[in-house]
């Protein structure tokens, strides 16, 4: 029996090439040649960039000293978004020539996380941001726009030439040389004006989407005493043994004035403690021998953040998510809440999915006082913050413990008040949620213009 035989009775994919094809690409592994089939007529990297370029490797801090950076972990969906840290070694002229303008793409270099390696972002607008060195920078020529180059890259099928061509290690790395190589498909200009279309809709709902959410969050300073708050400079505190011995902290950054100064102005507000509001409920850890490739989704904290859960990275089998399914599966009204990892991001899940939260997360199910939407935005607010780094002593930790978020102190505004933040919270992840789903749409179409053709891909627009 020949092998093509075994390979078609067997439903296997194979790839016949030329021992000098294999040569030229230096390449022996059979994936290679399979991941990322394509269909004619294809360009390369190479032909549809003017421009590349790396970011700043200087040292960055998060005192606001210096020109904000950008980061991989300012990605907003497929946007870039703003920066947490500073870097004041640059000078002016090496600022200017790496400020982030409108068009440019962001792709990340090098990650421990390959699934992060040649993730994409859009710059929507001229920026006052550079950019860090584990991301790079390319500009377009006429061949693609940019967002169609952002929902190739970040779709199935632009995923399987950048793991094509990703060199993995300690760290996997996806250099500008490596982009140059992959294949891209020379869409045609009426499918890219359509995703175009899509990306700038999409656009102007999230920024709509932060514009409510900010106001939402500006109304509940204002309403606790701490709108347009500034931490004040003093560093100096002196206390009795008496007071250290009482809340059981020895570490002088716990009793740092600014803790005391902000809970001093937000003092006149009713507070209560969470844990008198909401009842707790942690996830589990299922060990990564459970991980499949198939299956229901596990949530960690990578897949979160204060807009809800994206897709999940890890997976379980069914057999197990039935067994945990009752005690783990979050439920819709719940406010899920990270304890370890990236601490105190907050959500609330507004609809049931069956997926199993990691015990990093908290279940929240605040009592009928309490508005969901608006305990997730007290949670996440400065207040809160400002708590939470407290308890950890100004140290970034891996964990907090549920007795330490059980004491987390909770504004208790009027219901009227908590119903009109939380409607607009409510609203800014509903349109957070449609720009998300735009953008969702625009790699389907990729992918669909990939597998099949640009009719069918164009249907997948016009839905």
């Amino acid at each position: 029996m020949s092998w093509q035989t075994i390979t078609k009775e067997n439903n296997l994919l194979t790839v016949e090439k030329l021992l000098s094809e294999l040569s030229n690409n230096s390449r022996l592994e059979a994936e290679f040649y399979i991941a990322g089939g394509k269909k004619d007529g294809l360009l390369t990297g190479a032909d549809v960039i003017d421009f590349v370029q790396y970011g700043t490797s200087n040292a960055l801090n998060e005192d606001s000293e210096g020109y904000p950076v950008h980061r991989l972990n300012e990605y907003e969906m497929d946007f870039s978004g703003v920066p947490e840290k500073y870097c004041d070694l640059l000078s002016k002229d090496q600022f200017e020539k790496l400020r982030l303008k409108a068009g440019d793409v962001l792709i990340c270099r090098t990650n421990g996380n390959p699934t992060y390696v040649g993730k994409a972002a859009m710059v929507m607008e001229d920026t006052d941001f550079a950019f860090a060195s584990y991301l790079f920078r390319v500009r377009t020529n006429l061949k693609i726009k940019p967002s169609v180059l952002v929902s190739y890259l970040n779709s199935k099928s632009g995923r399987a030439e950048i793991e094509k061509y990703s060199i993995v290690s300690n760290q996997a790395n996806f250099s500008p040389a490596k982009f140059r190589q992959i294949s891209i498909p020379n869409f045609p200009q009426t499918f890219q004006e359509s995703i175009g279309d899509d990306y700038l809709s999409a656009w102007k709902l999230y920024s709509k989407a932060k514009k409510i959410y900010q106001e939402a969050e500006n109304r509940f300073l204002l309403e606790i005493n701490l709108s347009g708050y500034e931490i004040g400079k003093s560093n100096i505190s002196t206390r009795s043994f008496a007071q250290v011995a009482e809340h059981n902290r020895l570490d002088a950054e716990y009793w740092q004035p600014k803790y005391e100064e902000m809970s001093q102005k937000v003092s006149a507000i009713p507070q209560k403690e969470l844990g008198e509001i909401s009842s707790m409920k942690k996830g589990v850890e299922v060990g990564s021998e459970e991980y499949k490739e198939d299956g229901y989704p596990f949530i960690r904290v990578s897949d979160f953040s204060i807009y809800g859960i994206d897709e999940a990275e890890k997976k379980i089998s069914e057999k197990l998510y039935r067994k945990l399914k009752e005690d783990f599966e979050p439920n819709a009204g719940e406010v899920l809440f990270t304890k370890d990892g990236t601490i105190g991001l907050t959500s609330v899940l507004d609809k049931d999915i069956e997926a199993i939260l990691s015990s990093a997360f908290l279940r929240l199910k605040p009592k009928k006082e309490v508005n969901s939407q608006y305990l997730a935005l007290v949670l996440n607010s400065i207040f809160c913050k400002a708590q939470i780094e407290r308890m950890s002593g100004g140290a970034i930790i891996a964990h907090l413990k549920p007795e330490s978020v059980k004491a987390l102190n909770i504004p208790i505004l009027s219901d009227e008040k908590q119903k009109e933040i939380g409607a607009e919270v409510a609203e800014s992840f509903k349109l957070r949620r449609e720009a998300k789903n735009l953008l969702e749409r625009a790699k389907r179409a990729v992918e669909v213009f990939v597998e099949k053709d640009e009719k069918a891909a164009l249907a997948v627009l016009e839905r």
